[in-house]
């Protein structure tokens, strides 16, 4: 609310300029973190492919344990991104 009331009495180029600030700050990061999960759930299939038959798992349990894994450190890393007040 603050800030919209900010970018309302200001200069009307103000919010074009916040937004591509914001853009070309915002997704090369974006851009890296969708390769580096794309590289992941790549990485996780080919160890499927020989880790299931070494171990003796059935593919419900690897699915469940790579599920756990991907899911593990985007949980860890939401707490460290919370807004400060």
């Amino acid at each position: 609310m603050l800030l919209r009331r900010v970018i309302q009495n200001h200069s009307p180029g103000l919010q074009e300029r916040i937004v591509s600030k914001l853009t070309w700050r915002l997704l090369p990061f974006l851009f890296l973190l969708y390769v580096i999960a794309y590289l992941d759930r790549t990485n996780v299939s080919f160890a499927a492919l020989q880790m299931r038959a070494q171990l003796g798992i059935s593919d419900r349990a690897y699915g469940l344990g790579a599920g756990m894994f991907a899911g593990l450190p985007r949980s860890c890393s939401c707490g460290a991104s919370r807004p400060v007040r």
